[in-house]
């Protein structure tokens, strides 16, 4: 997180030409291809549970998106809160 403000002051906006994914992605496939890196031990670094964790996670939030329930939490909330930010994010759910 640092670094990345570092490097905003310095070369300014020039460092999210390329997004972080991508840019990963593009060094990982670089390492195995000058031999720097094997595909065996990319692959042993790969944590395929969180993988599969945060897939899973992400098809469940994309349904539930779909049912309404997150516009109902929201609206819940607000209402309960009379609508004021702080006592949105403090209050404990009713």
């Amino acid at each position: 997180m640092a670094a990345n403000h570092f490097c905003r002051d310095v070369y300014g906006d020039r460092v999210e030409k390329i997004h972080r994914t991508v840019a990963a992605m593009i060094g990982a496939v670089l390492a195995m291809l000058l031999g720097i890196l094997s595909q065996e031990v990319a692959l042993h670094h790969v944590d395929f549970e969180t993988l599969g964790l945060l897939v899973g996670m992400m098809v469940l939030v994309g349904v539930t998106k779909e049912t309404g329930l997150f516009d109902y939490v929201a609206i819940k909330a607000a209402k309960s809160a009379q609508a004021e930010p702080r006592r949105i994010l403090v209050s404990p759910p009713a």
